[in-house]
């Protein structure tokens, strides 16, 4: 493992334990750019000496500290908000991802997030569209997973009617009667139970594992959250779900990683693969890292985790990227119809709204298409070495 990364697992250990980071730092700017890149620069400020960095460092890991802990007042006021609307109304709701993460981080400003997300029994929607309208929030986009609401410039709100319809079939089945496995925190507000928290983090992980990367953070929620929950959870229980959703060895990798990377402790009972050596932990550490959140960090190919899935279940890099090109091409019919309101009521316009999308890929973000175009030319060694190792780490 390399020594930027190495300091930065550090810094972020002594964050989480309100505790200064006091060693000799190297090449700072290229540590504040992988820190920005994966969701970690407003986190591990706390733990800085100002005598260890440049002036002009410092003063980019406090901006955006800053930053991280403004966003954290406004997103915890609409969430208080929002929280309120809904029990006036009485209707069910949870939230996910980082809008409940921020929950169990030693401080809320260190989960940083783009968005609330808010799950809602689906045939309360038309009422949440009614009260968002009441409240200020506007309507930005209506989906197949979710509807985007917005409000001023700061806050952005995914309401969704069920879990993500892009989790693999048997990742949907497990989480189809969701609703049966929460419990009741206040007034309307509700959680998932501890075993399928853990299970919708690794569902919602593997998706973007498989479409466009992850970053070092969202390896730590899931950390965080088992060290949160490690002396309650039904390992029993979650046994069953992960045999379930096929992710036992990737729930394996995702304890092993935080093991190594922030010392946090798998569940009891854990035992690690023999071929998860230091090579390898060096191999998945460097690949995480270099896609940043969601594979947006500066460089990053966002067609390699896409391919190299494809690749993995064709066995064949030939046969993966064509599967990649038609999947771009030939949208299903549930990613087509959102914006689209027409395909709503004619699902027999498809083949049109296909045609539609090919000329606006062509003509009117032409600059975007080249730049995919180019990114699908990755060689065949990369996709096949990194379609190995989605193998390995249970993908």
């Amino acid at each position: 493992m390399n020594e930027t990364l190495s300091t930065l697992f550090s810094m972020v250990v002594c964050a989480l334990n309100h505790q200064p980071f006091s060693k000799a730092i190297t090449n700072d700017q290229t540590l504040y750019q992988v820190a920005r890149d994966n969701g970690f620069s407003g986190l591990v400020f706390s733990s800085l000496l100002k005598a260890n960095l440049s002036a002009a460092v410092y003063h980019d890991f406090q901006r955006d500290f800053y930053q991280y802990k403004a966003k954290d007042v406004v997103q915890n006021l609409a969430i208080r908000e929002i929280t309120q609307l809904f029990a006036n109304a009485e209707i069910k709701h949870m939230y996910l991802k980082g809008a409940f993460l921020k929950t169990i981080y030693p401080e809320s400003y260190m989960r940083s997030m783009g968005d609330i997300d808010i799950l809602i029994e689906s045939q309360t929607m038309s009422e949440v569209h009614h009260l968002f309208a009441e409240a200020g929030y506007k309507l930005q986009s209506v989906g197949p997973t979710h509807d985007l609401f917005t409000k001023g410039k700061d806050i952005i709100v995914e309401v969704h009617p069920g879990i993500d319809k892009h989790f693999e079939a048997n990742h949907q089945a497990v989480m189809n009667d969701i609703w049966e496995h929460t419990n009741l925190i206040s007034g309307y507000e509700y959680r998932l139970d501890k075993e399928y928290q853990v299970i919708y983090l690794l569902c919602h992980l593997a998706k973007h594992m498989k479409s466009s990367g992850v970053g070092l953070r969202q390896i730590l929620d899931i950390g965080i959250l088992l060290n949160d929950t490690k002396d309650t959870v039904n390992t029993n229980q979650l046994s069953i779900l992960l045999s379930q959703t096929k992710l036992m060895r990737f729930f394996e990798t995702i304890q092993w990683l935080n093991e190594k990377w922030f010392g946090l402790q798998p569940l009891q009972g854990t035992i690690y693969p023999e071929d998860f050596t230091d090579d390898f932990l060096g191999e998945v550490t460097t690949f995480i890292a270099a896609s940043g959140t969601h594979g947006k960090a500066k460089g990053f190919n966002t067609m390699l985790p896409r391919l190299s899935y494809y690749t993995g279940v064709n066995k064949s890099v030939r046969v993966g990227k064509a599967s990649a090109i038609f999947h771009v091409l030939f949208l299903p019919y549930d990613e087509m119809k959102s914006g689209r309101p027409y395909l709503q009521k004619h699902k027999w316009l498809l083949p049109f709204a296909w045609i539609g999308r090919w000329w606006k890929l062509l003509f009117k973000t032409t600059k975007r298409s080249l730049k995919k175009l180019h990114e699908l030319s990755i060689d065949a060694n990369t996709v096949s070495h990194q379609a190995e190792m989605n193998k390995k780490i249970g993908l």
